[in-house]
C-alpha cells in the first residue's frame, strides 16, 4: 500500500471516529432537537414471563434510585376495531380505551409504595410514573399486564426562530420595533396590505372570493404561550400544561414570556391593526396551549401530549380543536409520538407540524410521523431555505417495526412548504418582528386549513384536509412528484378552498333507453335515468345529443343517492346522411351514456307507370293510374299521392286534380287510380301531367284542347302492299305537333287530336316519310287517312387500305356493281382512304382499285334501309426492283462475289440477299418500303445506304467498299502518378489489298476525353503505330481506369487498364518546379531541394493535354516489335530509372549528395535529407516523449507521497 493510500485510510478512520463521536453526542439539535431522548424501539407487547429489553428506553437500562418514566400501554381489542376504516373516534372513546388498558397497572401501583402515578394520558395511552428502582426495578414494571414499553420523559424544543435577514444564516434576535398603538382588530380585504407569506399562500384571494376569514374553525397553538393583549390577537381558549402534563388550574390567563408562540399565533389568526395583515385566518378561533414552561425553549414529552389532550378535550378549552399547530420537534425518529398524532387524527383534527431546521437530509419528530402534516420553509422568492429540514423516509429502516401497517414503504418529509423566512408577525407587548424557521412556515398551513373548514358548508374530515392541502400545493418547479425540499409544493389556500368547496354532487347517467334505428324526418323518443352518486345535492341539465348536437334537454335536481328518469324527443333532420351509424345519448356535466343509432332510408314512395290520355278537353274528367312502390327501409303510413296538372299557359301554376293516402311497408307496391276534372280556366296546349309522392314523381305529356277529334288510317308497304306495324304517325297543326302515335300490328293507327286543319306524317327508320292533310270540324269529328310508304336508302361506307400497313394509294376508286354486274355507283376514296355511297337496299359487289396495286373485291355486301354497312378493302402493293454495282473505294474496281443484303427498316429483318457477278452487279426483288442496303466482301470494310422502294418501282443503289483496318496492338503503362503524363501506343494494320486512310480513336475513363488522329495512305498489309500522351492532373482520384483504342469498321476495340497513383512529394518543401541538381555524391548526384513531381516540360502542370505520334513499319516487319513513337526523349521523366545504389555520377568530396544514391527532383542545389542508416529508425522523438511522460508520472507520484 502506497503512502497516499495509508494517509487516506487514516483520514477515513478519523472521519469514521468523528461520525461515531457525533452520533454519540447529545441528540438535541437547533431545529427540533431533544435532550436525553430515547432511541426508537420495537413496538412489541411485554409478557409476564420475560422482559424485552428493547422495550426499555436506553436511559433507563441501568438506572437506579427514584426516576420518572413514561409507561406505554397497548390498546384494547374493542378500540382497535373502532379505529379500523375511515370512521372517527371521540375523546371519550380514547379515554375509555386508556382507562381499560391501564386498569391492571393502577391496581399494581396502588398496592406498591415504590410507584406513584403522576398522570394518566389518553391521547397517548400512557402514564407518567415515579418509580423507586431500588425497590421496584424497571423490568418489573414491564411485567405488568398491558404494559408495552417504558421510556424517558424526554425533552423537545421549539423549532428555532430568530430574527434574520437571510434564509440560510440565522442571526441574533434584534429588538422589536415599536409600532403605533392599534385601534381595532378587524381585517379588511382588497384595500389591506398583507405580509408576503399571507400573500404567497393566497389568503386574501380566499377572503375576497369566498367571503371567509376562518370563522367557525378552531386552531390550537401548542407553543410558548400567547400574548392576549396584542391588538392583532384574540385568544378564545387557554390552557397551561405543567411538568406532569396536567392543566394548571386557576392560573392568571394567557401569557408568553418567550414570544415564539405569539409570533406563531399571529401568523395563524393575526389581524391587520398595524396596516399589514399578518394572519392567514384572522377570524378563526384561537386556543393558546402553553406547553413550554416559563420562557424556556425546551419542554417534555408529557407537557406536549398533555397539551394535545387539552386541545382535543372540549371540557378544557370549550371546544375541540380542528387544527393542532405544533412548531416544535426532536431531531430523529421517536416512536413515542406516533400514537398521539394518530389518535388526534382519529378524532378529526389535522396535526400541522414544522419539519425541523437542520437542513436537507434530516427531519424531526413529530413532523416526520407519517400521519402529521409536516411543513418546510421557503423565502419570498419561493426558494427553499437552507435550514429547512427534509428527507425521504424509509419506513422499515427508519421506524423499524414500530411503523403502523398502513404506512407506505417510503414517503417524503415535508408534506408541503410555506413561507418561513423573514416572516413578519406579532411579538409580546403589542409589537412585531420577523423570524425565520419552519416554526414560522407551519402556521401558514394551519391558517389555510382553518380557511378550508370555514369556507365549506359540509363536515370536512381530516383526511380530506390533509390530501387537499398536499394535492393543491404549487410546486415552483412544476414537479409531478413530491421531493424533500418542497414536498408537493407551496401551500395554495385559494386552490385548496376552491377544491374543498366544490359541489361534490355527481349526476351520473345510469340508463339510456332509445331506438337503435331511425330515418330522416322521424322522431326519436328516448329516456335516461340520472342518479346523484355524489355527497352533495346537485342540480343540472341533462342533454340528449345526436351526433354531438344537442337535440333536447331536461332539468334535474337530486339529493345524494336520488335518481330520476327524464324523456327526450328529437326529430331527425331531413338532410341527415342515411345508411350511417351515429352516436346518441344522454349527457350531464359529470357523466354520459351513449349508444349507436343507425339512420336508414325512410319510407320512399317511388312513382312509376303513369297512364293517362294524351289529350283532354277542358271541363272533362281525366282518368289516370300510377304505380306506387315503397323503396325505403321504413314503413309509410297514410302518405299522400297527388295527381297534378300544370297550366299550359303558366308553368308555375300547378293544379292538384286529385290526391289519395297510401300506406306501404318497405318493399310493398300498389296501383292507385287518380281522377280529376280539368278546370275550365286552365289554358290549352301541351303541358305536363304528374303523379307525385313526397319523395318522387312521374310526369307525362298531355294536351288540353277546346275540342277533340280523331284521325285514323292504315299504313302499307308501297312495293309489297303489306301492312306495316311500328310506323310513327305525327299530327301537326301548322308547325306544332299536336298528336303522336304508332301503327299497331295490323298497320292501323288512331290518334286523338285538337279539332282543326292538320298535317299527318307517317314514317319510321326504315320507311321514307309521307304526309297528308285533313280537317276536323269539331268535338268528336273523325277522319281516315291511309299511307303507302317506300323504304329509305342505305349507306355503304368503309376504308381503302393496304396489306402492308404502309401509305395508302392517293388515287383509289371504289366501284359498286349489282347482281347482273352493272355498275350502280363509283366513288373516289379520300386522302385518308375513306369512301361513302348511298344505295337502295339490296346485295352488291364492291371493288377497290389503284395504280401499282392489286385490286380488292368484297362480294355480297348487304345494304339495309336507313342503315350503314361497312366494307374494308385492302390493296396489295406490286413488288419493286433494287439493283446496283459494288466497287472498291480506293481503286474503283468492280468486286466479284460481294454480298448485298437488304434489311427492312420496319421489321429490322433481312428481306433479301444477292451476290455480285463478275461485273460487280446485283439485283433484288423486294416489297415496297425502306431498306438498309449493305455491301460486304473479304478484305474490305462494309458500306451501307438507306433507300426507299416504291410499289412497282425500280431503284438503283451502288456501293464503294473501303479498305479494312484493325487494331493489332495496344500498349500503355500500368500506373500513372498524379501530375504526370504517360504514353499509350496503338498499332493498326491495313487488311485490304489497297492503300487507304484510317482514323484511330483513343478514349480513357480517367479524363473522359475523346482523342483521334487520321493515318493517311496506309499501304495494303502494312501496320502503323500512333502514340497518345495521357496527362493525369492532381484532381484525378487514385484508382483503376481503362483506356480504349479503336478504328472504324474494324474488329472490336482494344482496352487496357491502368492505375492512377497518388503523387509523392520527395522534397523538403513543395515548389512549383524543380531547381538545378546538386553535386553528385558517392552513390550518385544529390537531388536539390525541389518541389513536387513536375509534368513534362512541354505541358503545363495539371493539364490533361494529350498528344499523338505515329510510325509506320513495312509490311514484312514484325507487327509486335517495339516501334518508337515520335515523342522527343527530352520530354520523358527518367528520374524513376535512377538508382542510388549504382549511381553513375561521382559526386566528389563537395557533393551535396550522400552515399545512398537517393535522388530528388532537380532542385536548387540544397542537400537531400540525411540518411537514417544505422540509427534508430524514426523512434527518437517517440522515445523522448515517452521518457518525459514517465518522468512526469514519477515526479507526481513522489509529490503525492509528500502531500500533507
Amino acid at each position: 500500500m502506497g503512502g497516499g493510500e495509508k494517509r487516506s485510510t487514516v483520514v477515513l478512520v478519523w472521519i469514521a471516529v468523528a461520525c461515531v463521536l457525533v452520533a454519540s453526542a447529545a441528540p438535541a439539535a437547533v431545529a427540533g432537537g431533544f435532550d436525553g431522548g430515547a432511541a426508537a424501539v420495537d413496538d412489541e407487547s411485554s409478557t409476564t414471563d420475560a422482559v424485552d429489553r428493547e422495550a426499555i428506553g436506553p436511559g433507563l437500562q441501568s438506572t437506579n434510585g427514584t426516576v420518572e418514566v413514561v409507561v406505554r400501554f397497548g390498546n384494547t381489542a374493542r378500540f382497535e376495531q373502532q379505529t379500523v376504516g375511515d370512521g372517527r373516534i371521540s375523546t371519550a372513546d380514547l379515554k375509555t380505551n386508556a382507562d381499560s388498558s391501564q386498569t391492571e397497572f393502577k391496581r399494581f401501583a396502588n398496592g406498591n409504595g415504590a410507584i406513584t402515578v403522576e398522570r394518566s394520558f389518553w391521547v397517548a395511552n400512557a402514564m407518567l410514573v415515579t418509580v423507586d428502582t431500588d425497590r421496584v426495578p424497571i423490568d418489573r414494571v414491564l411485567q405488568v399486564r398491558g404494559v408495552e414499553r417504558v421510556h424517558e420523559n424526554f425533552e423537545v424544543e421549539i423549532d428555532s426562530a430568530t430574527s434574520t435577514s437571510e434564509a440560510g444564516a440565522p442571526s441574533p434576535v434584534t429588538p422589536s420595533l415599536a409600532l403605533p398603538t392599534p385601534t381595532a382588530q378587524t381585517v379588511s380585504t382588497a384595500s389591506t396590505d398583507a405580509t408576503y407569506g399571507v400573500e404567497m399562500v393566497r389568503a386574501p384571494e380566499v377572503w375576497d372570493t369566498f367571503d371567509t376569514r376562518g370563522e367557525g374553525a378552531t386552531v390550537a397553538v401548542l407553543d410558548t404561550g400567547v400574548d392576549p393583549d396584542h391588538p392583532d390577537l384574540n385568544v378564545s381558549g387557554w390552557a397551561e400544561i405543567d411538568e406532569n402534563g396536567n392543566v394548571i388550574q386557576n392560573d392568571d390567563g394567557p401569557y408568553d414570556l418567550n414570544g415564539h408562540g405569539t409570533h406563531v399565533a399571529g401568523t395563524v389568526t393575526g389581524g391587520n391593526t398595524s396596516g399589514t395583515a399578518i394572519g392567514v385566518a384572522p377570524e378563526a378561533t384561537l386556543h393558546g396551549i402553553k406547553v413550554f414552561p416559563g420562557d424556556d425553549r425546551n419542554t417534555t414529552f408529557t407537557r406536549i401530549i398533555g397539551g394535545m389532550e387539552a386541545s382535543l378535550d372540549p371540557e378544557v378549552v370549550g371546544e375541540q380543536a380542528d387544527v393542532v399547530q405544533m412548531s416544535l420537534g426532536a431531531d430523529g425518529y421517536y416512536t413515542q409520538f406516533i400514537d398521539p398524532v394518530r389518535n388526534a387524527r382519529e378524532t378529526g383534527a389535522v396535526v400541522v407540524v414544522s419539519s425541523g431546521n437542520s437542513g436537507q437530509g434530516t427531519s424531526s419528530t413529530p413532523g416526520n410521523v407519517y400521519d402529521s402534516l409536516a411543513v418546510g420553509a421557503v423565502n419570498s422568492s419561493q426558494t427553499v431555505a437552507l435550514f429547512s429540514s427534509g428527507e425521504t423516509v424509509d419506513t422499515s429502516e427508519d421506524w423499524r417495526s414500530d411503523a403502523p401497517a398502513d404506512w407506505p414503504a417510503e414517503y417524503v418529509v415535508p408534506d408541503v412548504s410555506a413561507p418561513g423566512v423573514d416572516v413578519y408577525s406579532a411579538e409580546p407587548g403589542g409589537t412585531y418582528d420577523t423570524k425565520d424557521g419552519t416554526s414560522m412556515a407551519a402556521p401558514h398551513v394551519s391558517g389555510a386549513a382553518a380557511l378550508m373548514l370555514s369556507a365549506s358548508t359540509r363536515d370536512v374530515g381530516d383526511d380530506e384536509l390533509y390530501d387537499t392541502l398536499r394535492e393543491t400545493a404549487d410546486h415552483p418547479q412544476d414537479a409531478t412528484d413530491p421531493d424533500d425540499r418542497y414536498g408537493t409544493g407551496i401551500v395554495d389556500a385559494h386552490a385548496a378552498v376552491s377544491s374543498i368547496t366544490e359541489n361534490r354532487s355527481n349526476l351520473s347517467v345510469t340508463n339510456f333507453d332509445a331506438p337503435n334505428e331511425t330515418a330522416p324526418g322521424a322522431t326519436v323518443e328516448a329516456t335516461a335515468t340520472v342518479n346523484n352518486t355524489g355527497a352533495d345535492p346537485g342540480s343540472g341539465v341533462v342533454e340528449y345529443r345526436f351526433n354531438g348536437t344537442v337535440g333536447d334537454e331536461a332539468n334535474v335536481s337530486l339529493q345524494p343517492d336520488e335518481e330520476m328518469t327524464v324523456s327526450f324527443s328529437y326529430v331527425v333532420p331531413d338532410d341527415t346522411q342515411t345508411n350511417t351509424t351515429y352516436e346518441h345519448g344522454a349527457y350531464t356535466t359529470d357523466s354520459n351514456l351513449t349508444t349507436d343509432i343507425t339512420v336508414v332510408d325512410g319510407p320512399f314512395y317511388e312513382i312509376s307507370n303513369l297512364s293517362a290520355p294524351s289529350i283532354v278537353e277542358r271541363n272533362a274528367t281525366l282518368e289516370a293510374t300510377a304505380n306506387v312502390t315503397n323503396r325505403g327501409e321504413a314503413s309509410g303510413d297514410n302518405r299522400t299521392v297527388e295527381l297534378r296538372l300544370t297550366d299550359p299557359g303558366n308553368d308555375t301554376d300547378v293544379r292538384v286534380l286529385n290526391q289519395t293516402n297510401v300506406s306501404l311497408d318497405p318493399g310493398s307496391a300498389t296501383n292507385v287510380a287518380l281522377s280529376g276534372s280539368i278546370p275550365d280556366d286552365i289554358g290549352t296546349g301541351a303541358t305536363t301531367l304528374a303523379a307525385a309522392s313526397p319523395d318522387d314523381d312521374e310526369t307525362g305529356p298531355i294536351r288540353i284542347a277546346e275540342a277533340v277529334g280523331t284521325v285514323n288510317g292504315t299504313v302499307t308497304d308501297a312495293e309489297t302492299d303489306a301492312t306495316l306495324s311500328g310506323i310513327d304517325v305525327m299530327v301537326e297543326n301548322e308547325s306544332e305537333v299536336v298528336g303522336e302515335t304508332a301503327t299497331e300490328s295490323d298497320g292501323i293507327y288512331t290518334v286523338d287530336v285538337p279539332a282543326s286543319d292538320l298535317n299527318i306524317t307517317a314514317s319510321n327508320a326504315t320507311y321514307r316519310p309521307s304526309t297528308a292533310s285533313v280537317s276536323l270540324a269539331g268535338s268528336g269529328d273523325t277522319k281516315t287517312q291511309n299511307f303507302s310508304l317506300k323504304t329509305r336508302n342505305g349507306t355503304l361506307s368503309g376504308v381503302v387500305g393496304v396489306t402492308d400497313d404502309l401509305d395508302i394509294p392517293a388515287d383509289a376508286t371504289v366501284t359498286v356493281t349489282n347482281g347482273t354486274g352493272d355498275a350502280v355507283a363509283s366513288v373516289d376514296a379520300t386522302a385518308d382512304g375513306t369512301y361513302e355511297a348511298s344505295l337502295r337496299p339490296g346485295t352488291y359487289n364492291v371493288t377497290a382499285a389503284a395504280p401499282d396495286f392489286d385490286s380488292a373485291t368484297e362480294k355480297n355486301v348487304a345494304i339495309e334501309p336507313n342503315a350503314t354497312t361497312s366494307a374494308l378493302l385492302e390493296l396489295g402493293p406490286l413488288p419493286a426492283t433494287l439493283s446496283g454495282t459494288i466497287t472498291a473505294s480506293t481503286t474503283g474496281d468492280r468486286i466479284d462475289g460481294a454480298t448485298v443484303t437488304a434489311t427492312s427498316a420496319l421489321t429490322d429483318e433481312v428481306a433479301g440477299t444477292n451476290t455480285t457477278d463478275t461485273a460487280g452487279d446485283y439485283s433484288l426483288t423486294l416489297d415496297r418500303g425502306e431498306y438498309l442496303v449493305t455491301g460486304s466482301a473479304n478484305g474490305y470494310g462494309d458500306a451501307s445506304a438507306t433507300r426507299i422502294l416504291p410499289s412497282n418501282g425500280s431503284v438503283t443503289e451502288s456501293l464503294a467498299l473501303p479498305p479494312e483496318f484493325s487494331v493489332t496492338d495496344f500498349d500503355g503503362p500500368s500506373s500513372i502518378e498524379q501530375g504526370t503524363s504517360e504514353t499509350f501506343d496503338v498499332t493498326v494494320r491495313n487488311n485490304n489489298g489497297s492503300a487507304g486512310d484510317v482514323t484511330v480513336s483513343f478514349t480513357d475513363t480517367a479524363t473522359e476525353a475523346d482523342r483521334s488522329t487520321t493515318l493517311s495512305d496506309v499501304a495494303s498489309g502494312a501496320t502503323r503505330t500512333v502514340s497518345f500522351s495521357l496527362s493525369i492532373g492532381d484532381g484525378v482520384s487514385p484508382g483503376t481506369y481503362d483506356a480504349t483504342a479503336s478504328v472504324p469498321g474494324g474488329a472490336d476495340p482494344q482496352t487496357v487498364s491502368f492505375d492512377v497513383a497518388e503523387s509523392v512529394d520527395d522534397g523538403d518543401e513543395t515548389t512549383d518546379d524543380g531547381g538545378s541538381g546538386g553535386g553528385g555524391g558517392g552513390g550518385g548526384g544529390g537531388g536539390g531541394g525541389g518541389g513536387g513531381v513536375a509534368p513534362p516540360s512541354d505541358e503545363p502542370e495539371e493539364a490533361d493535354t494529350n498528344e499523338t505520334a505515329e510510325n509506320e513499319t513495312a509490311a514484312d516487319d514484325d507487327p509486335n516489335s517495339e516501334v518508337p513513337d515520335e515523342t522527343d526523349d527530352d520530354d520523358r521523366d527518367d528520374s524513376s530509372d535512377l538508382d542510388g545504389s549504382s549511381g553513375s555520377t561521382d559526386g566528389g568530396d563537395g557533393s551535396d549528395g550522400d552515399g545512398s544514391g537517393a535522388t530528388d527532383a532537380g532542385g536548387d542545389g540544397a542537400a537531400a535529407p540525411p540518411s537514417t542508416d544505422g540509427s534508430v529508425p524514426g523512434f527518437g522523438a517517440a522515445i523522448a516523449v515517452a521518457a518525459l511522460l514517465v518522468t512526469a508520472l514519477v515526479a507526481r507520484r513522489g509529490a503525492s507521497q509528500d502531500e500533507p
